[in-house]
């Protein structure tokens, strides 16, 4: 799953869904306090159908070394998951994005970035970044090696437990489509349609989603 939204990008609103404006409250996870990211980090239990344990995801604060396997692990699930409500050319844009700011300011004090890692696998599993200052969850990306495996909820609720402990008593996010059932099924309503620019002349339609915490 993954957020389609970059500092880059320019929202342009379309007609609004039924449900804008619309609240959702839903039980709290995560962290309920906003310590430093060097000293935050959240694990989460992953079980089988059978219930037997699988592996665990530890969602840490990402680090400067990071950066190289985030940017594989963002191109790898807009490739892979892109298709699900785009074309060819629109997944081309999206991921054609090596110098995407959203991938920056790791050390950015208004912004609280995490990594999830998952035992064996590509080195960052899922990553999420937070906007702490604007309440907006900017991006939540999940390797498609590890896809449906519990990763994109625990980064979810690692942002989500950060804000609560910011003091934010909602969020917002600008979601792409493949990723809207996922925010669903976590508390967030969709508000407007919008359509996003990335570049090249190439839009994708995107819907922008909010959640009470």
């Amino acid at each position: 799953m993954t957020t389609a939204r970059s500092p880059r990008w320019t929202p342009t609103r379309r007609t609004p869904s039924p449900t804008a404006g619309a609240r959702w409250r839903s039980s709290p996870t995560g962290s309920p306090s906003a310590t430093p990211p060097s000293e935050s980090a959240a694990a989460a239990a992953v079980f089988t159908p059978r219930g037997e344990r699988a592996a665990v995801t530890l969602v840490r604060p990402a680090r400067e070394g990071d950066t190289a396997p985030l940017r594989e692990t963002h191109v790898a699930a807009i490739e892979a998951f892109g298709p699900e409500a785009y074309d060819e050319r629109a997944v081309a844009a999206w991921a054609d994005r090596g110098d995407d700011p959203s991938l920056e300011g790791l050390d950015d004090p208004d912004t609280y970035w995490v990594v999830a890692e998952r035992g064996e696998g590509p080195p960052v599993a899922g990553f999420g970044r937070l906007d702490a200052a604007a309440g907006e969850v900017v991006a939540v990306y999940v390797h498609p090696d590890c896809a449906r495996s519990g990763v994109g909820s625990a980064v979810l609720a690692s942002l989500e437990g950060y804000a609560r402990g910011a003091g934010l008593n909602e969020l917002a996010l600008t979601a792409s489509l493949n990723a809207v059932g996922f925010y669903e099924r976590h508390g967030y309503r969709a508000g407007e349609d919008v359509t996003l620019s990335i570049g090249d002349g190439v839009e994708i339609d995107c819907v922008e989603m909010r959640k009470s915490l």
